[in-house]
């Protein structure tokens, strides 16, 4: 299995749900999977993602062990996939969070979504740049799409 960067001028016809791009903050660069794209509605039920309004199934495949301030946890490991992508991808849940919770939004003109696939341990398009997130992610800030071979 081998990782391949795109180009640094990443256009955004290019893009597409469940792909992986590195994205520059002002914090440095971030990677995540890209969720809804301008125009798509996104929200979250239970930490379901619901996008344009269906909900995206997540099939169990398993647990995880990992530490969280020094105990020992299981979570869960999900299959998702979003409208497009070729085949899911994995998602690791490991417990209840508030932004398991999304009021419904409508992404405007080059804003993209991002989540990441470890979702409770991440800031990603959940959370806005004053919580330590990324917000909705400006299509001009997308440097690279990655392929995974």
């Amino acid at each position: 299995m081998g990782t391949r960067f795109g180009s640094w001028s990443v256009r955004p016809s290019e893009l597409a749900r469940g792909d992986i791009v590195i994205v520059k903050t002002a914090n440095g660069d971030y990677v995540s999977r890209i969720a809804a794209l301008p125009g798509d509605r996104i929200a979250m039920v239970k930490s379901v993602v619901v996008l344009n309004g269906k909900p995206m199934h997540q099939q169990r495949k398993g647990s995880w062990r990992y530490k969280d301030e020094g105990d020992e946890v299981t979570g869960s490991v999900l299959l998702e996939r979003f409208p497009g992508e070729k085949s899911p991808h994995r998602i690791l849940d490991s417990a209840d969070s508030m932004q398991d919770q999304l009021a419904e939004t409508v992404l405007p003109r080059n804003r993209y979504f991002l989540l990441s696939d470890n979702r409770d341990h991440a800031a990603d398009s959940r959370y806005p740049p004053d919580m330590f997130g990324i917000g909705m992610v400006d299509g001009g800030s997308i440097t690279h799409r990655i392929d995974l071979d």
